[in-house]
């Protein structure tokens, strides 16, 4: 069977938007915040459960969702990013960090957008 041009962008589309409903925590989630320090710090958020309306505390830890790779953190599941990044910071959903560069002993410093690495489905994040 083939499809033409018009149903594959509609399929295309639809996984999209299946996709964009599990990113952008910070739609959904306020009180965002940084908590610990170093390799096992976490973001914390009030979180919305969008079936049930309630709201609830949330903690994620960034390690399970980030990792380092050459001193630019990148999404990843279990990457342990923080292991390598140091001195981190939040600005909205923006976090900024120092994180080594392979092999060099030097850092870079970084940011990445979380709501492009963590969801928030039925008031939990998750990555």
């Amino acid at each position: 069977m083939r499809f033409s041009a018009p149903v594959a962008l509609l399929v295309s589309l639809a996984a999209l938007a299946q996709a964009q409903q599990f990113v952008n925590f910070g739609q959904t989630c306020s009180s965002i915040q940084l908590v610990g320090s170093g390799a096992t710090q976490q973001l914390e958020a009030t979180c919305r459960n969008t079936s049930s309306g309630d709201n609830g505390a949330q903690v994620i830890a960034l390690s399970t969702c980030l990792t380092n790779i050459n001193g630019s953190l990148r999404c990843q599941f279990n990457g342990n990013a923080l292991a390598s990044c140091t001195g981190c910071s939040l600005s909205g959903t923006s976090l900024t960090c120092s994180c080594a560069e392979n092999g060099t002993g030097q850092s870079d410093s970084t940011t990445i957008d979380l709501n492009t690495c963590i969801g928030n489905q039925n008031g939990r994040m998750f990555c």
